[in-house]
């Protein structure tokens, strides 16, 4: 499929590029072994299992107003499948296999630090967003 103009879609909601930090996107596809062993002579003998699971990560840019930081949250939480446990399914691209990989996963949980505050609003620093798979 390759690249189609987008990094990482969240149920519906595809994340906008200004909520993207450049240079900040990661993606890791993870090759899981279940019995992995080394033999008498020391040689690793794996047993690598057909299905991969994504991990992704981007930053939110800096000096995110409250309200475009409620817009994000609030889209990224109409998605979740099981809210409690910030359960969705995703799409990012993986340029490992220069393609989407589409699997549930869950947003880890965010932290947020405030870099200026008034009467009428926050800003915030960047807040990384990682998503892990089940």
């Amino acid at each position: 499929m390759a690249y189609s103009g987008f990094l990482i879609r969240l149920g519906d909601y595809t994340v906008p590029w200004e909520y993207i930090q450049a240079k900040t996107y990661k993606t890791t596809l993870s090759v899981i072994d279940v019995d992995s062993k080394r033999n008498a002579n020391g040689d690793l003998i794996r047993n690598a299992l057909e299905s991969r699971k994504n991990i992704a990560e981007f930053q939110t840019p800096p000096c995110m107003s409250n309200a475009d930081m409620a817009e994000l949250f609030g889209s990224i939480a109409d998605n979740y499948i099981i809210p409690k446990e910030r359960r969705l399914i995703a799409t990012l691209y993986v340029p490992e296999i220069d393609d989407y990989m589409t699997q549930e996963l869950y947003l880890q949980d965010p932290e947020f630090v405030i870099s200026y505050k008034d009467e009428d609003t926050v800003y915030y620093e960047p807040t990384t967003l990682a998503f892990t798979a089940y």
